[in-house]
């Protein structure tokens, strides 16, 4: 069950989950749960090699899937040009992005700050037009 921080905001706030971290445990310990849809997509390369990788479905949300990696996963666990239909998310934290490959936002940062909110977020730059 997601507790409602970051991006689990936003599907907590869909499955109706309280969001005191009290509540949650109480709900958890008397074992009720609430369903939300997953899925599974398999990668394959032209070599043969594949992976499959689970993932939340966050539809009706407002928001369009993307392809969220660092690095190492577009290098060594994803075929990202299997994945073309989809805008990749990328996540490095440097000066300037160290990847040899388009991308669509870049996190560049996990230790951000924004007024009214306790700790740190993270900082992307969307290079799309909305």
């Amino acid at each position: 069950m997601p507790f409602p921080a970051g991006t689990a905001n936003l599907l907590a706030l869909n499955l109706a989950a309280p969001n005191e971290p009290h509540a949650l445990a109480k709900m958890l310990r008397a074992g009720i749960t609430l369903d939300f849809d997953m899925a599974e997509i398999e990668f394959r390369a032209d070599d043969g090699e594949s992976a499959k990788k689970g993932f939340g479905i966050m539809a009706g949300a407002g928001y369009d899937a993307m392809i969220y990696f660092t690095q190492y996963l577009g290098y060594r666990k994803y075929i990202l040009r299997q994945l073309s239909d989809y805008e990749f998310w990328y996540a490095e934290y440097e000066a300037k992005p160290r990847i040899v490959f388009n991308f669509d936002m870049w996190q560049y940062s996990s230790t951000g700050s924004v007024n009214g909110i306790e700790g740190d977020v993270d900082l992307n730059i969307y290079f799309r037009e909305s």
